[in-house]
């Protein structure tokens, strides 16, 4: 996708995995983002990319979100 920088593609490949996985329906972005190595501000920031792109849906105010069905069909693109 145009314009996706490399911390929104690592953080849709994360979500893309353990969706895949069955881990979780829904994710809180924080936990993932630490888990990259990110702050807190930029896991704000990419999550309101990828939701504004309509990849992420979110959930609840807190950053609690699931991945949308584009962003699943984003997410194997990138791994093709």
């Amino acid at each position: 996708m145009i314009g996706m920088t490399g911390p929104s593609q690592a953080f849709l490949s994360t979500v893309y995995q353990l969706s895949r996985a069955g881990r979780w329906r829904g994710f809180n972005a924080f936990e993932i983002g630490r888990n990259l190595g990110f702050s807190d501000h930029t896991t704000r920031t990419v999550i309101r990319q990828l939701a504004q792109q309509g990849l992420l849906e979110e959930l609840s105010p807190d950053l609690f979100f699931s991945i949308s069905n584009e962003g699943l069909r984003q997410a194997e693109r990138l791994r093709a």
